[in-house]
């Protein structure tokens, strides 16, 4: 009898640990089903508020969008008709300036051959003339009487 009185008394410190175990699993069961109710009070607020009122945005949008989009499939053959006379006309451009350089391509050869070393020349030249007049005038600056009247500044001695 002392081995079964054992084994009960055993028995009932299991139950009574399962029990506890229970109770605690319960407590946090619990806390988990309130955090639960809560974030979904959250979420159906959100959904009744927040997505109402962008839906409600979407529907006002939608009506102008849709008159813009007409408005644009109205223009449409406009701006077409519109960039294809640019496009002849940069066409035409084109083509004259073609038929120019075709019509005065000796001309050019020659200008490419003869004129446009000397104009390179005169560039350069007129760069170290610029050069020139920008030193004559520092020594201007620097001495007038001297340039203008032939004079040397007077010298001062010890």
């Amino acid at each position: 009898m002392d081995a079964a009185l054992e084994v009960i008394g055993t028995g009932e410190a299991r139950l009574t640990q399962t029990l506890s175990n229970t109770d605690q699993a319960l407590a946090a069961m619990t806390a988990t089903l309130e955090t639960a109710q809560g974030t979904l009070t959250g979420v159906d607020r959100m959904i009744d508020e927040d997505v109402g009122a962008i839906v409600g945005d979407i529907r006002s949008s939608v009506p102008s969008l849709d008159t813009a989009l007409g408005q644009v499939a109205e223009d449409l053959p406009t701006i077409t008709a519109e960039v294809t006379d640019t496009l002849g006309s940069a066409t035409t451009l084109m083509d004259n300036l073609n038929a120019i350089v075709t019509d005065n391509s000796d001309e050019i050869e020659v200008f490419m051959q003869a004129g446009l070393p000397q104009l390179v020349r005169f560039v350069k030249e007129a760069n170290l003339l610029v050069v020139n007049l920008r030193r004559l005038t520092a020594k201007i600056e620097r001495d007038p009487a001297r340039f203008l009247l032939g004079i040397q500044s007077p010298e001062f001695r010890r």
